[in-house]
């Protein structure tokens, strides 16, 4: 790994993560008993790096990391233990306060207190963006507010209630009210089992609906029509399916409507076996008119394929007719909706008087002109809590909707945002090959997205099927240049049984040869050869061949430098055998295999490993990722009205991690902070 050792605090946080003591050999015992050992080692590093880069008290960064003699450990590792299963128990903070106050008289209380508030900030940010498990917890607890209100008042009320034979009939009769509202409450404050075992399923965990997603639900209950808005990541779409499964468990036909066919397909799979139906609206007035669905729409859909007027027409009559209407519609994402199609919709409904119309909506995030009119009531209450990006991201957002309120508590000063810039095509597909590979050192390439502005299909994209060879831990090169100087300079010393038929040996042409070789991460054809050429016209005349099973074998050993660098070695002290493997391509056949990830139409990666998913930012809308790189090209003939909606809603897609790829006459749009 080449991985360095946390200080001696750093150390105590991570034994307090994974729950044992860990010697001088912590990282093998990592390795054997931890899955995600390397990230949270990653994330202790990078957190001592990053404060002791920004802390502006020197001599407090260099005692609290390098000279501190901490007698009583037991407390932080407990305290650390808490605050991984709960990153919203302020219990490491008040410890490292209490202990530092203690043991460092020459520093200010408040300093210390600031000093580590910020300390733990950084390295709950860092666990967010490296640590699935941390930032599990992190999304759960961010969501659970609302439900230990309403416990902690169901509590009290139990309390009360053992009193009840004082208290007289009428108030007892008004005290059970009491206690059934709160314990529905209760019951509905948490999202349905339906959604939780969906999300479940692809490592993300939501238990409990915020207090805006609460208040938004109750309100419903008395709300036959209503719009209601919702910042990027205030969670409309979960609140949408929420109460879709809540209308449909009571016995209400419903029906689910969003323009784009990704959406359709991610909701159709959170309401899985609840009766709930669910279709892009192109796609719904196809299966009105009994024509054939298309199957793969999501592949080169553009938000602009929208319904003919006369399919639109033809639709409203056929509606208009038909038996099978819905008692309840549900639209997401409507701020996309033309004029026209609320009157198809509000047909589709089984009755006028009594028909429920639900509209989630975020006019900021229009990326269609002339659209945003709804046929109902906007509600009183909006979903406002930005409970999906990261506060840094979140930042970033905020710059394009200066309206937006703030991002949940527990996500603050978290999350990962970067900039890079490109000029040529050239430019842009190294660009994207260096932001991926970093990309995949923190996340894993199911949790990658990434996005672009293009207008073109997806499958006419300039980086659809573009390959990402990940650069190796070790060189070839220098693995190879390594081995046969040694053999060449040995033969000056010691003359081998077959020394008859050497040539002499010219170490500076040997070098001469092998400075040739390529800069790939292994060996083109060109390459192969050149060493074939060195190893026999430069070492040996001839030499008997060797069987396959004696042939050096190449090994990686982990380097004593600091930088994560490995070493590549053969495994064999023989110079013969060592030759005998560089006169043949043989000596490619056991280098270490390179990481190659694609980059594909999402359509195409689909199940695919190594894949990762290319969308448009209109097919990606009301979707997240917990990694996004975002690619915006060049804006041509594309003006400031377009691009900014596409800023705000591609970016704000990103959970956890957010790196911009962007040509430089788009950088106008960046805010000046991310551009110097």
């Amino acid at each position: 790994m080449g991985l360095n050792k946390p200080s001696k605090l750093g150390l105590a946080i991570l034994e307090g993560f994974v729950g044992k003591h860990l010697g001088e050999g912590f990282v093998d015992e990592l390795k054997s008993g931890f899955q995600s050992h390397d990230n949270l080692i990653r994330a202790m590093l990078e957190t001592e790096r990053i404060f002791r880069k920004t802390c502006e008290d020197k001599a407090f960064c260099k005692t609290i990391f390098d000279d501190l003699p901490i007698t009583d450990l037991e407390p932080i590792q407990q305290a650390a233990q808490s605050f991984y299963s709960n990153p919203s128990d302020p219990i490491l903070s008040e410890t490292l306060k209490r202990i530092f106050v203690r043991d460092l008289k020459r520093f200010v209380p408040v300093e210390i207190e600031n000093y580590v508030n910020s300390y733990v900030s950084v390295l709950t940010q860092q666990l967010t963006v490296l640590d699935r498990k941390f930032s599990e917890q992190v999304n759960t607890f961010a969501n659970l507010a609302a439900a230990e209100v309403a416990k902690e008042t169901l509590k009290v009320m139990k309390g009360v209630a053992k009193d009840i034979h004082k208290i007289s009939v009428t108030d007892e009769q008004a005290l059970i009210k009491r206690f059934e509202k709160v314990a529905s409450q209760e019951q509905e404050i948490t999202f349905s089992e339906e959604i939780r075992t969906q999300l479940s399923s692809v490592n993300k965990t939501i238990e409990a609906l915020t207090k805006d997603q609460f208040q938004v639900i109750n309100w419903l209950r008395g709300t036959k029509r209503a719009a209601i808005s919702g910042c990027a990541g205030s969670g409309k779409t979960l609140v949408a399916v929420e109460k879709a499964i809540r209308l449909s468990h009571a016995g209400l036909r419903t029906l689910i409507l969003c323009h784009s066919p990704n959406l359709a397909l991610y909701i159709e799979n959170l309401t899985k076996n609840t009766g709930v139906q669910v279709c892009d609206f192109s796609n719904w007035i196809k299966r009105t008119l009994a024509k054939k669905t298309l199957k793969n729409y999501t592949m080169d859909w553009t938000h602009f394929e929208e319904p003919a007027d006369e399919e639109l027409s033809l639709a409203f009559d056929s509606i208009s007719t038909s038996v099978e209407k819905f008692d309840s519609i549900i639209v997401d994402e409507g701020q996309d909706f033309r004029d026209s199609w609320w009157l198809i919709i509000e047909e589709a409904l089984s009755s006028q008087e009594y028909g429920i119309l639900y509209i989630f909506f975020d006019d900021n995030q229009a990326l269609l002109p002339n659209r945003a009119t709804y046929p109902v009531e906007i509600s009183p209450y909006s979903l406002s809590k930005n409970c999906r990006n990261a506060g840094n991201v979140f930042e970033f957002v905020k710059h394009f909707h200066p309206q937006a309120p703030e991002e949940s508590f527990f996500l603050s000063s978290t999350g990962y945002v970067k900039l890079s810039s490109f000029s040529s095509r050239d430019e842009a597909e190294s660009t994207l090959i260096e932001s991926v590979s970093e990309a995949l050192k923190f996340l894993d390439s199911s949790r990658l997205v990434l996005l672009t502005t293009e207008p073109v299909p997806l499958s006419e994209s300039m980086i659809d099927n573009l390959d990402i060879f990940i650069k190796p831990t070790w060189s070839w090169q220098e693995s190879v240049r390594n081995e046969l100087l040694q053999i060449a300079r040995q033969y000056r010393h010691w003359k081998p049984a077959f020394a008859d038929s050497m040539r002499v040996v010219d170490t500076d042409q040997v070098l001469r040869e092998l400075d040739e070789l390529s800069n790939a991460y292994l060996p083109t054809k060109d390459d192969i050869e050149r060493v074939i050429h060195v190893a026999r016209h430069f070492l040996l005349g001839y030499i008997p061949d060797m069987p396959a099973h004696y042939r050096p074998i190449w090994r990686l050993y982990d380097s004593t430098n600091s930088k994560g660098k490995q070493v590549l070695t053969l495994n064999s002290q023989s110079s013969t055998a060592k030759i005998h493997l560089f006169c043949s391509s043989a000596w490619v056949d056991t280098l270490p295999k390179v990481d190659i990830y694609r980059i594909r139409n999402a359509e195409k990666a689909k199940n695919k490993p190594n894949h990762i998913p290319l969308y448009s930012v209109s097919s990606f809308k009301g979707l997240e990722a917990d990694g996004i790189i975002f690619f915006v090209r060049s804006l041509q003939d594309k003006v400031m009205p377009t691009i900014l909606p596409d800023l705000y809603v591609g970016s704000s897609r990103a959970r956890f991690y957010l790196h911009l790829v962007v040509h430089n006459d788009a950088i106008k749009y960046i805010p000046k902070r991310y551009t110097n």
